[in-house]
């Protein structure tokens, strides 16, 4: 798992003019690594502490702002692609999808495409 932010550039050239930034360039202020770095650890540190304490507060908005749910969804996985519709997550944060043959199956791995006005994206 990674992460990449763009910290200190000022500017970006090519084809990335118009659609890269830093931090730098949406603050003003120049943002070093190391302190974003450790703001990180500290958001991650709250973030699995509060998954452990108000887990279930979590799930319910969650579920309330999850635009995938409702929708007809293509599951990528295991080299194939399987058409359903997302109903629900469950506790687990695994995705709850009805299949074209009725049955249900969770998602917890793999990409799942959400039909969008331009297609499946």
């Amino acid at each position: 798992m990674g992460v990449g932010i763009n910290c200190l550039q000022k500017e970006f050239s090519g084809e990335l003019e118009n659609i890269a930034t830093s931090l730098s360039l949406a603050t003003g202020n120049p943002i070093p690594p190391d302190v974003l770095a450790a703001a990180m650890v500290e958001a991650l540190y709250n973030m699995n502490d509060r998954l452990f304490n108000e887990k279930t507060a979590i799930m319910c908005a969650y579920r309330r702002l999850c635009v995938t749910l409702g929708q007809e969804i293509l599951i990528h996985r295991y080299n194939s692609v399987t058409p359903g519709k997302a109903l629900d997550v469950d506790d687990d944060g695994a995705l709850i999808v009805l299949l074209a043959d009725g049955t249900k199956t969770t998602v917890n791995s793999g990409e799942v495409s959400v039909r969008g006005m331009y297609g499946y994206l």
